[in-house]
Formats: structure tokens, sequence, C-alpha cells
């Protein structure tokens, strides 16, 4: 799905912290109906909606990575 974005949007976006950044791009701006700019009125939104686009797959070797961050004095372990 292929949307434009103008440069109010991203100006308020500028400011507000990553993940509420990622639910406007990803959960809520590209099902905005551009006619009228509003969302969820042809094509509805929910949590659940929303969930599965911020949803991260877990990946293999998270434990071998904090090893490596540990190990290369990132971070100290007790």
């Amino acid at each position: 799905m292929d949307f434009l974005m103008n440069s109010e949007e991203l100006a308020v976006l500028a400011g507000l912290p990553h993940i509420q950044q990622l639910t406007y791009l990803r959960g809520i701006r590209p099902y905005m109906d551009v006619k009228t700019g509003l969302v969820g009125v042809k094509r509805g939104i929910s949590y659940q909606s929303i969930s599965e686009q911020l949803y991260v797959e877990p990946h293999q070797g998270i434990k071998s990575q904090s090893f490596h961050v540990i190990k290369y004095g990132v971070l100290f372990q007790d």
C-alpha cells in the first residue's frame, strides 16, 4: 500500500518516541481515506490490527548477542 506524507505530518512525528511513530506510520496512516482525511471509516482499524503491525518476530541467537555486548564492555554483568 502506497501513501504520501506531508511536511506537517513529519514535523509532528519528529519529536515522538519511536513506537508512536511506528504506530502511526504502520498501523494508522496507510488506512487513511485521502479524500476525507479520516481513518477507520472505509476500513476499520483496531487494537488487534495495530498490534499485528507492531509485532516483531523473535530472532534466533538473542542470548549470544547479549554475550557479545558484555564481552566487549558495552554492558557489564554483575
